[in-house]
């Protein structure tokens, strides 16, 4: 009796652990399996699983840049010089500023007058130069042609000034200056001005150009406005010249810097043992700063933009207002019959051009804006911006290609019944950047979206 219920008893304990041990590795063995998790509890109907698409059927186009200018607000620095791309053809810049007098002027120049025998005896121009943005500096054939022009005019503070400005509006005079310069930035000098740098050009002008500065009456110089009355700015007009393909410069000057500065000397009359005083002009916030491309594309480039030879294999991308890209797609049933559905990720990648592009290290950072059904661009849902190489991630410098998350902007298009005809591409901002970027088109565009169905 003791021996059969002793056994009964063993057998319960036997059969109660294997039952734990069995729904225990069952347990282990549903959680291995990731994807199903969640299944079970909600209702079967609503959960349909991931799916992933790829789409490669973009057209492409290369268009020209609308804009011919950009204005002070867009840009720390202002481009000038001429050089030939062998695939873009020539970039020019040049610029107009105008400048200010120094914080310290109400009591520097409550003399100055011609009235009180104000003479101009010497000018000098210097501007802090601040690196080669796109180009090179290397030979003679690298050499910039300058040419400064007083203004005639005011610049205007309308929108035209920054949308179709020209300078033969503002300039009919000569140059006051004609002169070329080989860009050295590793060269120190000691200016005539006292300043010891690596990054200054110096100029001297001619004297004559500022007899006016000084009131003839006597109001002296004591505002901007007074100033803006007699001086009204400086054209600096970029030559182009015959440029060998890959030959020229594109120089960046930091007009606001401290050694950017317009220094006229001038005696209160002019005997031998009068001083020398200066008026230090510079350009400042607030100084209106316009700089003027023109641009002449290659031949090549020319007939893509005028739909002559159409390359759909290739986006030609360049900053300065130069060219700007198209990507067109059709969407619009891509998820009729999968509606509702949440998008988890929509990459869209676009593979550079290595070969036609060049050197990658003036390779820009991109901004995308998606084309609405009036073709007017709108800012992505997702930002707009994508970074350059060797920063924020999303241009990745071992696979030669842009990548843009654009997954909030596609869930807006399924959402709010959005039109997307495409998307417009361009250099960041394009009107200031001296770089460019040839991207592979047509089939070589991916976009990948991965997205759950309910």
């Amino acid at each position: 009796m003791y021996q059969t219920t002793f056994t009964k008893q063993l057998l319960r304990k036997f059969t109660l652990i294997s039952a734990t041990i069995f729904l225990f590795a069952t347990l282990i063995s549903s959680c291995k399996k990731s994807d199903n998790l969640g299944v079970g509890i909600a209702p079967t109907d609503l959960y349909k699983g991931h799916k992933t698409i790829v789409l490669n059927n973009f057209t492409n186009e290369t268009v020209a840049d609308t804009f011919l200018i950009t204005d002070e607000v867009a840009c720390a620095n202002n481009f000038f010089g001429s050089y030939n791309d062998a695939e873009f053809g020539i970039l020019n810049s040049s610029f107009i500023t105008e400048f200010r007098l120094p914080a310290t002027n109400t009591t520097n120049y409550s003399e100055v007058s011609l009235a009180q025998g104000a003479t101009v005896v010497s000018a000098y121009l210097q501007l802090d130069y601040n690196g080669s943005g796109y180009g090179s500096f290397a030979n003679a054939q690298d050499i910039q042609h300058l040419q400064i022009f007083k203004l005639d005019q005011n610049l205007s503070t309308s929108a035209t000034l920054y949308s179709n400005l020209k300078a033969s509006d503002y300039v009919s005079s000569n140059p006051v200056l004609d002169t070329v310069f080989l860009p050295e930035p590793v060269k120190l000098i000691t200016t005539p001005l006292g300043d010891s740098s690596v990054s200054v050009i110096c100029m001297k002008l001619n004297p004559s150009i500022f007899s006016n500065l000084f009131p003839s009456d006597a109001d002296p110089l004591l505002s901007d406005e007074k100033l803006l009355s007699v001086f009204k700015g400086l054209y600096f007009k970029s030559l182009m010249a015959s440029q060998a393909a890959g030959t020229g410069n594109i120089s960046t000057f930091n007009l606001k810097s401290v050694l950017t500065k317009l220094v006229i000397n001038y005696k209160l009359n002019m005997s031998a043992d009068t001083a020398i005083k200066h008026l230090n002009l510079r350009i400042i916030t607030g100084c209106r700063r316009v700089n003027i491309y023109n641009n002449v594309h290659s031949l090549k480039l020319t007939s893509i933009l005028n739909n002559t030879n159409s390359d759909a294999e290739n986006i030609y991308l360049q900053g300065m207002a130069s060219t700007n890209g198209i990507l067109n797609f059709n969407i619009d049933n891509l998820f009729k019959d999968s509606l509702p559905i949440s998008i988890v990720k929509a990459n869209l990648e676009i593979p550079i051009n290595t070969t036609l592009t060049g050197s990658l290290l003036k390779v820009p950072r991109l901004k995308m804006w998606y084309l609405d059904a009036d073709n007017k661009k709108v800012e992505l849902a997702d930002g707009y911006e994508t970074g350059a190489f060797n920063t924020d991630g999303f241009v990745y410098a071992d696979l030669n290609l842009y990548k843009f998350n654009i997954a909030k902007t596609l869930q807006r298009f399924i959402n709010d019944n959005i039109k997307i005809k495409g998307f417009f591409i361009s250099c960041d901002n394009r009107n200031n950047t001296p770089s460019k970027v040839v991207l592979q088109g047509k089939n070589n565009i991916k976009l990948t979206i991965n997205y759950t169905k309910f």
